[in-house]
């Protein structure tokens, strides 16, 4: 039982650390921000326009 305990405990510590991607694309022309966080486990993206100042 205590080997499983561990187990269990490394693989969060692996969850945890996993590498998480960050993209910052700046369009000067179109005033907008493009913000993208990833990794193997989910993708988020948002996208602000400068000239509203608001998240879309």
């Amino acid at each position: 039982v205590l080997l499983e305990d561990n187990n269990i405990i490394n693989r969060n510590i692996h969850e945890a650390t996993t590498e998480v991607c960050l993209s910052v694309d700046l369009f000067m022309d179109e005033r907008i921000i493009n913000i993208t966080v990833s990794n193997e486990n989910f993708n988020l993206q948002l996208t602000m326009n400068k000239a509203d100042k608001q998240f879309i």
